[in-house]
């Protein structure tokens, strides 16, 4: 029995692991997914889970939608200025 039950926790991890993988480098794949299970779950009568699967992600902003929630005031960003570089000294010790 712990045998089993130390199997079904690591095929439940690399589950969710494999899902956020899908969600991170294919959202649209993992949303396409997610319609799909919404749908089905909705056939089998479950409508609370199937509008909690079936919500789409929210676009984030980017700095022309003037949401304001960024602090430059969605103006291009100064160019840093330049620094003259500094030579040291070697060291006459030994090698750290």
């Amino acid at each position: 029995m712990n045998a089993a039950l130390q199997m079904a926790v690591v095929g439940l991890l690399l589950a969710w692991s494999l899902w956020v993988m899908l969600g991170r480098f294919l959202p649209q794949v993992a949303l396409a997914l997610r319609l799909r299970i919404a749908r089905l779950v909705a056939w089998r009568g479950s409508n609370r889970l199937s509008r909690w699967l079936s919500r789409t992600p929210v676009a984030s902003g980017g700095c022309g939608d003037g949401c304001g929630s960024c602090k430059t005031g969605c103006a291009p960003l100064p160019a840093p200025a330049e620094q003259a570089v500094q030579w040291r000294q070697p060291s006459s010790g030994a090698c750290h």
